[in-house]
Formats: structure tokens, C-alpha cells, sequence
């Protein structure tokens, strides 16, 4: 990686699908049946933590080549 507009481009890129995975959220289906829905509701509890490690790992790689070329811009 000694090439620096090849590091500035994959921090674009994942910042850019970062804002694109924010703003563009799937639509909820409100038309579902009471019973789908609550299955629905389970299964998105069960999962909550996954989810958020997820999340809290892909803020840290963000932070990390945010941080890596800035110190690549800087030297």
C-alpha cells in the first residue's frame, strides 16, 4: 500500500457504501400479516447483538483508514 491514491479510494469507497448503507434503508412492509410481523419482531431481538458488532466493527475500520490515510497524506 505505498500507493496513496490507491488508499484514498478504498476510504472513498467505503465511506461512500457507509452513507449509501445509512440514508437508503430498506422500507419496512407495513401490510404484513400479524403473525409474520411478530415473527419478524423475534427474530430482529435475537439477532440485535450481531447486528451491532457488525456495526461497531465497521465504524473501526472506517475510523482506522480514516486515521491510516491521514497519516500516509501527513508523511
Amino acid at each position: 500500500m505505498d500507493n496513496p491514491l490507491i488508499l484514498k479510494l478504498i476510504v472513498a469507497f467505503l465511506l461512500a457504501t457507509w452513507m449509501v448503507q445509512i440514508f437508503f434503508k430498506k422500507k419496512k412492509m407495513t401490510h404484513l400479516p400479524a403473525a409474520i410481523a411478530e415473527a419478524n419482531a423475534r427474530e430482529r431481538h435475537q439477532w440485535r447483538h450481531i447486528r451491532r458488532i457488525f456495526r461497531v466493527m465497521q465504524i473501526a475500520c472506517t475510523l482506522y483508514f480514516i486515521v491510516l490515510a491521514c497519516k500516509v497524506m501527513l508523511a
